[in-house]
């Protein structure tokens, strides 16, 4: 502290009020602090990946921008076709992994979209067989919410984008960390 007085000292010795010239660093560098602070929450993706794309939705509209993000960065990806046999084992370790998966994953303190990116993404991983059977078991679960009232349509739309974002992910790197995979795009914790 006192070198960094001495310094603003030599650089400006017809300044004489000393306290002014601390008060006034400390005042420009809390500022600089918090800008540097706000560039980084965007750059380090904890609310928005970029200024226009969320990390977390409630909406269709939301989803669908976190979507078409993740497709232009990732590319569209479509499984590989598999022959029958490849195809049922596949979707087998899918759904089993769904079921292993689900009732776990209700209690870990994860964001929902993070949740539903994730079991999908898991699934996928096994082949087409396994994404086929997790949009299912995803579309079915968000039919069910629908019409029980447990979601609106709308937050509907926005999970099956985040089960979209999973699949992706997951076929594109079948070799890949879903956690890792998904947390460059869906906020992970609360």
């Amino acid at each position: 502290m006192g070198n960094l007085i001495q310094y603003i000292i030599q650089e400006d010795p017809e300044k004489e009020n000393l306290e002014f010239r601390r008060k006034n660093f400390f005042r420009s560098a809390s500022s600089h602090s918090k800008n540097i602070l706000e560039q980084n929450l965007m750059h380090n993706d904890f609310e928005k990946v970029n200024s226009n794309i969320p990390r977390y939705w409630e909406t269709a509209d939301d989803g669908k921008k976190v979507y078409d993000y993740v497709v232009k960065k990732e590319g569209k990806v479509k499984p590989k076709d598999q022959n029958i046999l490849d195809y049922i084992v596949s979707a087998t370790k899918g759904s089993l992994n769904l079921g292993k998966n689900f009732f776990p994953m209700r209690k870990i303190n994860f964001t929902d979209k993070y949740k539903h990116a994730l079991i999908n993404c898991n699934a996928a991983q096994y082949g087409k067989g396994g994404a086929d059977i997790a949009k299912l078991a995803s579309d079915l679960r968000e039919w069910n919410d629908v019409r029980t009232g447990s979601n609106t349509l709308d937050s509907s739309k926005g999970d099956n984008y985040a089960n979209k974002v999973g699949r992706l992910l997951g076929s594109k790197y079948p070799k890949g960390d879903c956690n890792a995979l998904i947390e460059k795009y869906i906020k992970k914790n609360w």
